[in-house]
Parts: structure tokens; sequence; C-alpha cells
């Protein structure tokens, strides 16, 4: 009887344990996904409102440089040579007089003709303070400019009447040695980011994307913040 009893408890407890291991196993909850982080945003050297000058680069250097916030003001950049560029944020305004308002717009032939020829005074400055080379083709063609506020197209609107930044851009275009036939005019774009020596990365609006690029502001020297 005691064997029969055990061998009797024996199948019983076979027969649960298969029943329990052919069973089938509880759904698996999906886990959500971990959002993966992006890249870093690339840091450039960003040349702050009413500066600019000559910028070296090196191993220890990011080869990136810019300016954003441009509304009324003109951005500028060319190269020099392989390792300087020229950069600057040029804030320029019209001083007022008891004739007429300042502002941020030419209004006279006069004011129009001081503006371009402090450009290249200051431009004449910065390249013997630097010892640049003479004027290349490298520098002409590597121009870029912006300014965010563009002038009248209307035919009927004089030459000088005109906005500061885009003033100041002919300057520019007059130092280099630009015909006025083949001139490089400013985008209509509030910034860039060029990666030297002059291939241009991205034009912005007015500031640089976050997402994208870091700004590593340059010294606060305040040489391009003027009026006439």
């Amino acid at each position: 009887m005691g064997k029969l009893k055990s061998k009797l408890l024996s199948c019983f407890s076979d027969q649960a344990s298969t029943t329990a291991d052919d069973s089938p196993a509880p759904p698996q909850t999906a886990q959500p996904s971990q959002p993966q982080p992006g890249p870093e945003p690339q840091a450039f050297r960003r040349v702050p409102e009413g500066c600019g000058g000559t910028y070296r680069f090196d191993q220890s250097t990011t080869p990136f440089i810019g300016v954003d916030g441009c509304r009324s003001c003109l951005g500028v950049y060319f190269a020099i040579d392989h390792d300087r560029c020229f950069a600057a944020h040029i804030w320029p305004w019209v001083e007022p007089t008891k004739n007429k308002p300042g502002g941020l717009r030419i209004s006279d032939p006069t004011g129009f003709a001081k503006m371009r020829s402090e450009i290249v005074r200051r431009l004449d400055e910065e390249s013997e303070r630097s010892d640049w080379p003479p004027k290349s083709q490298l520098m002409r063609d590597s121009l870029v400019m912006v300014c965010k506020q563009q002038a009248p197209e209307a035919s009927s609107v004089a030459e000088w009447d005109t906005t500061v930044g885009l003033c100041a851009a002919l300057g520019v275009n007059d130092w280099l040695g630009h015909p006025a036939d083949r001139s490089v005019k400013a985008r209509l774009q509030g910034g860039f980011v060029v990666r030297h020596p002059g291939r241009i990365e991205e034009y912005c609006e007015l500031f640089a994307d976050p997402d994208r690029w870091r700004a590593e502001g340059e010294a606060d020297d305040g040489r391009w913040r003027f009026g006439v």
C-alpha cells in the first residue's frame, strides 16, 4: 500500500511539473526606447557687434568663424592667407547734425561718400597694423557679407539713399578693388559661419542655430563701432 501511494504521488508531481513547464510565458512589456543624444554643437568664433580684425588660425583654434544678429550692421569675412582672415561685425551710424537727424540711413551724397571712405580708411589701418600681403584674388573670391536690412529696390531711389550697412558693403568692395559691375552684394541674412579659408558653412537668419553651433565670443575691442 505504501509503495502504491508513493508511485501515485510521484505521477501527480511529474504531471504538475510538465503542465507548469508547458504554460505560455507572460508577455514582455516593451521598454520605451531612449532618445539618442545628437552630435555636440560645433564651436565657432563669434565676432561681437562692433568688433573685428585679423584672426589667426592654428591647431589650437576652431577653423569656424562668423557673425550673427546683423540687422542694420554689416557682417564681413574674407581670407587673407591660409592662416589668417579678416572678419568684422561692422556697426556704423550717421551722426546727427543741426540740419539732419542721425540714424541708420544715409540721406545725402556727402554722408554716403564719408561712410564709404571711412570703411576704406579703417581697412587700410587694419592691413598695415597686421601686416597683410597685397590685395589678392583670394581676398576677393572669399568675400562674404550679410545685412538683414536692405535698401529699396525702386529705380528712382538714388544710389546714396541707402542703409548704413549696405553703404559699408560698398566701402569693402572699394577697398578690395572690385569694379562697380562686379561688386559683391551683402546677402539678405542676419549672419553666417565660415570654415576658414573661405568655405561658407551656413547663412543664418539672425542668430546661429544653437543645436548646430556653439558660440565662442572673441574679445570686444569695439574698433568697428563708429559714426560718421
